[in-house]
């Protein structure tokens, strides 16, 4: 579980404005398929947030593609390796799960998961985001997840 204070810390620079989270959040890590260059599948990996209160039941799904982390396995960021290269995507991600919205922010293939990584590859990002929308809905009883999904 990810507590509210914990999100909050992260938004605690004084540039940024307070976070003000709502909501303790559940973390999953999950490993799904996805698929490389033409139809070749490859293992990834990503992180599955689902709030403990949510915005909707059933709930829109919210797919987030971060930024560049770094291309070593525990720069991956479902592994949050305290050693990790990039731990800003936490701010990403916590400004939605925090306020109720069920997200996956998926790690990207070779990233977390064996293989290489292909860094800023945008095929691979696009179908790791696109797939891990279906890994999610398959990972949830029917009614939990609404028909909507949004890419960020």
């Amino acid at each position: 579980m990810v507590p509210k204070a914990e999100m909050d810390k992260h938004f605690s620079d004084a540039s940024l404005p307070a976070l003000g989270a709502e909501t303790n959040v559940h973390k999953f890590r999950i490993v799904y398929w996805t698929e490389r260059d033409a139809g070749k599948p490859v293992l990834t990996s990503g992180s599955f947030y689902i709030p403990e209160l949510r915005v909707a039941n059933p709930s829109p799904l919210l797919s987030i593609g971060h930024g560049s982390v770094g291309v070593g396995d525990k720069c991956a960021p479902s592994r949050e390796d305290a050693e990790g290269f990039n731990l800003d995507w936490k701010r990403l991600a916590y400004q939605f799960v925090s306020h109720g919205w069920v997200s996956i922010l998926p790690d990207y293939p070779g990233l977390g998961t064996p293989g290489p990584t292909a860094w800023d590859y945008s095929v691979d990002e696009g179908h790791s985001l696109l797939d891990a929308t279906r890994a999610a809905r398959k990972l949830t009883k029917a009614g939990f997840l609404s028909t909507k999904n949004a890419i960020l």
